[in-house]
């Protein structure tokens, strides 16, 4: 039979075979719409209740055709629907609609734009380059899976909250709900292959978190990870995770006379596998494009000579790790501070300014100019934007970035360069219009 008649014909028995076993169910066929799929299903929902499971008979269908019995295919069917039935959340129906009980269960996933381009048109969304921000309210998760809602844009019209509200509570409460979890290569290939780092070491895979080149982002469930991208403090997270060069930078890495600092380690730092603390470690770069020098400009030196000038009336930062003494960096203990602590004293310092220039613009009767939300992470890629509208020499560009790819480069050169354009152009549009 072809898939009409399956449809037809496996409705009927699926019916009635839960009917023998002594429940009784309604049952419609729908096209469910799924973020990058779609299929024929079947929803069965007990009598008496408004929450069903939804059976993909597109998939029975291809058993049934790749030779399986079609009893057995009945019959594994309402086996999948049991099962449902018995794991079926308790979900409060009145409360779905009540979005002040629910934001507080939203949860974003990332997917592709091209993708899910007709879902999308349904659903309230932020674009993200060629990606998506889609939103779901979660309802229950445990061991055996999690039970969500896609956020439509009939749903919140019902709910009367605006997308940008439901942007707002979802990069709250999300990163709360499902927080980001960064692990090395390495660690990720030891849980899935289910053995421990010291075998990958013994199998001549990398163990050393201080070594790790390649890293893995996603969520502790392990579902829909991709959605971290979307969190504001994700990439900053990222970083710390990665480790830095700037704060494990020496004294002896700087030539005051030449006007050089050399690049040849980065300092990381992460939760320590032994203990719940996080631990410092030096890491050394694996390609030549990681070893390279910096002119140092004349606002770089004098900062430094103001921390020199510190150091000699405080004291030398003492700390050893792994070998490197030295740092130039020090936090009120004379240790080098984490990338958490500087990252907090920069929103300290945004915060601060932001709150005196709001009062400033009102006396003076003006738009206050406030500071956005920012990072190391968006200081050191505003660096390289800036030095791609000032040289158009991409090697030297990739050379003072450290970057690995030429690729990586060209990527920013053209994003600078598209801004450098469109500035031009409005400058030259007024020209213009004072002429015409």
């Amino acid at each position: 039979m072809d898939f009409n008649e399956f449809k037809e014909q496996f409705t009927e028995d699926v019916k009635q075979g839960l009917a023998d076993a002594g429940i009784e169910v309604k049952v419609s066929t729908n096209t469910v719409e799924k973020m990058n799929e779609s299929y024929e299903a079947m929803t069965v929902t007990p009598e008496g209740s408004n929450v069903g499971v939804n059976v993909n008979m597109e998939k029975f269908f291809e058993a049934y055709e790749n030779g399986t019995d079609y009893e057995a295919v009945v019959g594994k069917a309402i086996g999948v629907i049991e099962g449902g039935f018995a794991n079926q959340p308790t979900v409060d129906v009145s409360a779905l609609t009540d979005y002040d009980q629910m934001k507080d269960k939203l949860i974003m996933e990332v997917v592709s734009a091209e993708a899910n381009a007709d879902m999308l048109d349904k659903v309230p969304h932020k674009d993200m380059e060629d990606m998506a921000v889609v939103y779901r309210f979660e309802i229950d998760s445990n061991d055996d899976g999690r039970a969500t809602i896609l956020v439509t844009n009939q749903l919140i019209e019902t709910m009367g909250v605006t997308p940008e509200q439901l942007h707002a509570d979802a990069m709250e409460n999300a990163p709360e709900l499902k927080p980001a979890v960064i692990k090395g290569m390495s660690e990720v290939m030891a849980e899935m292959m289910g053995v421990s780092t010291e075998d990958l070491a013994m199998m001549g895979m990398p163990m050393d978190p201080a070594d790790e080149q390649m890293f893995v982002a996603s969520v502790p469930d392990k579902i829909h990870g991709a959605g971290v991208l979307a969190y504001q403090d994700f990439m900053d997270q990222a970083a710390e995770r990665a480790g830095g060069e700037c704060l494990g930078l020496r004294w002896k890495d700087l030539d005051f006379e030449n006007r050089i600092i050399t690049i040849d380690h980065a300092l990381t730092y992460y939760k320590s596998a032994e203990s719940d603390s996080c631990v410092f470690r030096i890491s050394e770069p694996k390609t030549e494009a990681g070893i390279r020098t910096i002119p140092m400009l004349d606002v770089v030196k004098d900062a430094f000579s103001i921390l020199q000038d510190e150091e000699d009336e405080n004291g030398p930062n003492m700390q050893v790790i792994d070998g490197y003494t030295g740092f130039i960096f020090q936090n009120r203990f004379g240790e080098v501070p984490n990338p958490g602590s500087v990252n907090r004293a920069i929103k300290r310092i945004a915060a601060s300014y932001n709150a005196e220039e709001v009062l400033n613009a009102k006396k003076e009767k003006r738009d206050a100019l406030i500071l956005p939300d920012f990072s190391c992470h968006h200081l050191r890629h505003t660096f390289a934007t800036r030095l791609c509208e000032a040289e158009s020499n991409l090697k030297v560009i990739q050379s003072v970035m450290g970057h690995k790819n030429i690729e990586t480069t060209m990527d920013i050169y053209a994003e600078a360069t598209d801004r450098k354009k469109q500035e031009t152009f409005n400058v030259l549009a007024s020209k213009l219009d004072n002429v015409f």
